[in-house]
């Protein structure tokens, strides 16, 4: 490797995040820290990360699903789940916070360096696919530049998405799944028509599964609420 992959270990089995430590220094990888708790984790994310190593039974209020949900909307680092549960509904929490690959307990070396071989470039890809920082968005009859951090929320109908800023709507042809594609995760899709951006919002309704923002309303869809309510740090499992 020409750069020193610098990874943080969270995993509250001491002897087990020690194991994991040595197998990384061996292969060359940099260990910026253990963690053995949330507290500790969330200490070391303002430092300069390339991959988390995180357990997701932390043996807390607060588990390795609500770390990757705080590390998607703070941070820009990806995550390797690491778990000695391999249950459908374990497996379907983690998978909402979109992690970069996923090794059961136990496992071997070479398992472990796949994992995050697979998941580095996984993240490069990604990265390389959301560098750009706006979209070329057509107002009547002529095109703007629009960062796309300044995007409320984008609707669709029948064959066009509608995507609204603080001043100005915008028509767009193409699908939700397609634009999507092209956003940072910060927005999430909340209903089969619509995607916000979470930083907007102002208020959920949880009784009639509605959000405002700006003076919109918009529906969540009880199939995408729990996604939406892990995203926005409200409450940990609806």
């Amino acid at each position: 490797m020409n750069k020193q992959i610098k990874i943080l270990v969270v995993e509250n089995e001491y002897i087990t995040a020690k194991l994991i430590a040595e197998y990384l220094e061996e292969n060359n990888y940099s260990v910026v820290g253990i963690a053995i708790s949330i507290e500790e984790a969330l200490q070391y994310l303002n430092e300069d990360i390339d991959l988390i190593i995180l357990d997701i039974n932390l043996d807390e209020e607060r588990d390795g699903i609500w770390l990757a949900n705080h590390i998607n909307l703070n941070h820009n680092i990806p995550f390797i789940f690491l778990t000695a549960y391999s249950d459908k509904l374990t497996i379907s929490k983690a998978i909402e916070t979109d992690p970069y690959n996923y090794l059961i307990k136990p496992f071997q070396k070479p398992e472990l360096f796949s994992a995050i071989e697979l998941a580095l470039h996984k993240y490069d890809k990604k990265i390389k696919t959301k560098q750009r920082e706006s979209l070329l968005l057509k107002n009547i009859d002529k095109f703007d530049q629009v960062n796309i951090n300044t995007i409320l929320f984008i609707e669709s109908k029948k064959n066009y998405l509608f995507i609204y800023t603080e001043n100005k709507e915008y028509k767009y042809r193409g699908t939700i799944k397609e634009f999507i594609t092209q956003l940072t995760d910060v927005f999430v899709q909340v209903h089969r028509g619509f995607i916000v951006n979470i930083r907007f919002i102002e208020s959920i309704d949880k009784t009639k599964n509605m959000i405002y923002i700006k003076n919109h309303t918009i529906p969540v869809s009880n199939s995408f609420k729990k996604n939406l309510l892990s995203k926005i740090d409200l409450i940990k499992y609806p």
